[in-house]
């Protein structure tokens, strides 16, 4: 995940003042074009992408933290107006506003990067991120449609004979997240691979909890069943599974993203 954070008006206005309503009313943020400022303007230009996350602050104050949505626009500068100054800009949406947040560690600059994942300010957005990502799925847990992983029987497969593994804590509710760790050969991979390449084979099955109408409704997919190919499609409409072959630049962002 890039992080970023910047600020919205120009040194030489003293009293800008507007970027809650900048933000509101045009989902915006911007560069000027200025002789000193060559480096930050081709980091917003090239470097800057499309779902990179971007503190807005005003010194050390923290104004909201937003995502990218759109590429860079070079505008003519008889377009510019009172609000969106900035002749370089980019569409973004906000995720939530600083409110009574900490002041940021880093008030100095109008754009940078952060790189060192252990600097302060790197971890003051990291942090700020993971609550926004925690919030979107706890309002996302009681969605009609969810699915979520409860148990899980394997009588032979590979490594497995007569194999059973809870995915609650209690019995009754999954797990939001799930962790498998283990020793070499222990088969975390093999276990991966069936869920993503289930098949109905004597005894196994899959026990599902999925979310309908704020109701819990619990099925197993068992050799026999009325109706078991469509419950295998629904099922594997919500699996992705990423072996070691798969190419992706930035895993991190993916799956966060996902």
């Amino acid at each position: 995940m890039t992080y970023w954070h910047m600020q919205l008006y120009p040194a030489h206005i003293k009293e800008f003042n507007r970027e809650i309503d900048l933000l509101k009313e045009k989902s915006l943020i911007g560069l000027g074009d200025w002789e000193d400022g060559r480096n930050q303007i081709n980091q917003f230009k090239k470097n800057m992408k499309i779902g990179d996350i971007v503190l807005v602050r005003r010194g050390q104050r923290a104004i909201a933290l937003v995502e990218v949505i759109g590429e860079v626009e070079d505008i003519a500068k008889d377009d510019y107006n009172k609000l969106d100054w900035f002749q370089l800009r980019r569409r973004v949406k906000v995720l939530d506003w600083a409110k009574n947040r900490e002041p940021f560690p880093q008030p100095r600059g109008t754009l940078q990067r952060l790189i060192n994942k252990n600097r302060k300010s790197y971890q003051y957005i990291h942090n700020w991120y993971l609550e926004i990502l925690q919030k979107n799925y706890n309002k996302e847990e009681l969605k009609e449609g969810t699915y979520k992983l409860k148990e899980v029987y394997i009588r032979e497969y590979k490594i497995f004979q007569d194999f059973k593994i809870d995915f609650t804590n209690d019995g009754k509710n999954p797990l939001p997240i799930i962790v498998i760790a283990g020793k070499n050969g222990t088969g975390k991979t093999t276990l991966l691979e069936y869920l993503a390449n289930f098949e109905i084979k004597e005894d196994d099955y899959l026990e599902i909890f999925k979310v309908k109408e704020k109701i819990a409704d619990v099925f197993k997919i068992v050799d026999g069943m009325q109706g078991i190919q469509a419950k295998r499609d629904e099922y594997r409409k919500h699996i992705i599974y990423l072996s070691i072959e798969n190419k992706i630049d930035d895993i991190e962002k993916y799956i966060v993203n996902y």
